[in-house]
């Protein structure tokens, strides 16, 4: 069954149209104490089927041990973005509504290798001396999702050692109720 509808897909289709290089969505799932773990890798698979630049590798959150290490994913359901190198990116969560924007900005920026950074904001992030790890977490009507995350991710793109991840909190209900969070950013 399809995740997208007809409309959205011709315009996926159209946005990919421009992807440079090839880009894996590596999705980390189980059958099993997931509620939304079977949506996030049907989506996966309908946004790769859109573009031959786009591949999707599935594993198995529980018996995959090696490439949950090798990833550093610690909860599902999740999709890694990765081209050429993985630069990190994490989605928590099915990528669905204001988060969609985000995901398909992740792919084609993975595929161009480019952060879209000005020169001085990357001479600006040369100065980190410590590893840092930002999360972005999504809440259904949290407009501000797509641009956050497409800050999020050109700001860190530059450091390496720098982890990023989305999060959807209505995929990950458990861990929202356990967390202290804070109300959605402004704009600086």
């Amino acid at each position: 069954m399809a995740v997208l509808n007809e409309q959205v897909r011709e315009r996926v289709r159209r946005e990919f149209e421009g992807l440079e290089e090839g880009v894996r969505l590596v999705v980390f799932t189980q059958e099993f104490e997931c509620e939304h773990c079977r949506e996030n890798t049907s989506l996966a698979r309908e946004v790769a089927s859109l573009s031959d630049k786009l591949d999707v590798e599935v594993y198995n959150f529980a018996l995959d041990k090696e490439a949950v290490e090798r990833y550093g994913v610690d909860k599902i359901p999740a999709i890694v973005v990765e081209g050429e190198k993985d630069y990190g990116i994490r989605f928590y969560g099915v990528p669905s509504g204001y988060e969609f924007a985000s995901f398909l900005e992740a792919i084609k920026a993975v595929s161009a290798g480019k952060s879209g950074l000005s020169p001085e904001t990357k001479e600006a992030l040369r100065g980190l001396k410590e590893p840092i790890h930002l999360q972005v977490v999504v809440t259904l009507p949290d407009h501000t999702a797509p641009w956050l995350c497409s800050w999020h991710r050109g700001w860190l793109w530059r450091a390496t050692w720098c982890g990023r991840t989305w999060w959807r909190a209505r995929s990950l209900r458990t861990w929202c109720r356990n967390t202290t969070s804070l109300p959605s950013p402004r704009r600086w």
